[in-house]
């Protein structure tokens, strides 16, 4: 019996943190300091970064599980025809 394809994929999600590490320290960088949001800033360009991190996440989320479906029925097709 074949062990099944991993439920993550580790490469993905580390550029995914690494995407957002860097996303805030360029913020950090450009504010001169420790973004702190304070409420709604819609007149402050670094307010609109929070959100881009939040979608970063859920993009990666979603190409990981469509990943890992596509990794599952590959895998299934693989067994059933190996039988």
């Amino acid at each position: 019996m074949k062990p099944s394809p991993a439920s993550v994929d580790l490469n993905l999600w580390t550029g995914c943190g690494i995407l957002i590490t860097s996303l805030y320290l360029l913020v950090c960088a450009l504010t001169g300091g420790v973004y702190r949001p304070m409420g709604a800033e819609f007149d402050r360009p670094a307010f609109y970064v929070f959100p881009l991190m939040l979608l970063a996440i859920a993009a990666t989320f979603v190409i990981d599980q469509i990943r890992w479906t596509e990794n599952i029925r590959a895998h299934s097709r693989a067994s059933g025809a190996a039988r």
